[in-house]
């Protein structure tokens, strides 16, 4: 086997079977070969044992993310279908949303983003009308994107008055809390505030 090497003045040979023995350059050789045969392959063999679990998902690991704007959340009809469908947590509020959303107007709170909430979508009726009707646990999603001025970013203060408000004031109960959702539309990022 030789290899060609350029070089700016003269070229040069490199003779591999002179370097090595033969017997090493026909396994690199094969080696070669082989990776590349195995790498190319296109079909392969899985076998499944239907009758073995090896793990089960906890019933609580089944859930639905919830939308401030979406018409049908807090709908009288919607906690039965959920119960239907086996779920058993909801996210609230949702997306980048939850980082422009003030939870005791159940408004957006920056000036530049222009948030749509529907109506009848805000947290006390997303509680009274969806998770406590359903059964199911609430995860919620706290500020982390924008401050009531809408000058700084979210303030652990805003989501501390969020779970004094639900769980002290309410007796809601809420045990899972996630601070904010996606950076870039978190209200402050996306605005250049940072």
């Amino acid at each position: 086997m030789r290899l060609l090497t350029k070089n700016p003045t003269a070229d040069t040979r490199l003779d591999l079977g002179g370097l090595l023995p033969r017997g090493v350059l026909a396994l690199l050789m094969a080696l070669c070969l082989f990776s590349i045969q195995a790498w190319c392959q296109t079909t392969s063999t899985v076998n499944v044992s239907a009758g073995f679990t090896m793990a089960t998902v906890a019933p609580e690991a089944y859930g639905v993310d919830t939308s401030v704007y979406a018409g049908n959340m807090t709908l009288s009809t919607t906690a039965p279908l959920l119960v239907q469908a086996g779920i058993n947590a909801m996210r609230y509020l949702g997306g980048s949303y939850a980082d422009i959303f003030n939870f005791i107007s159940g408004t957006d709170q920056t000036l530049n983003d222009g948030g749509y909430f529907y109506p009848g979508d805000e947290f006390n009726f997303f509680m009274s009308d969806l998770v406590i009707p359903e059964g199911g646990k609430a995860i919620i999603t706290t500020n982390y994107g924008s401050d009531l001025t809408d000058t700084i970013g979210g303030q652990p203060s805003e989501a501390a008055s969020w779970v004094q408000y639900a769980n002290v004031t309410n007796n809601y109960g809420i045990v899972y809390w996630e601070i904010g959702n996606e950076i870039y539309g978190n209200g402050y990022y996306s605005t250049g505030l940072d």
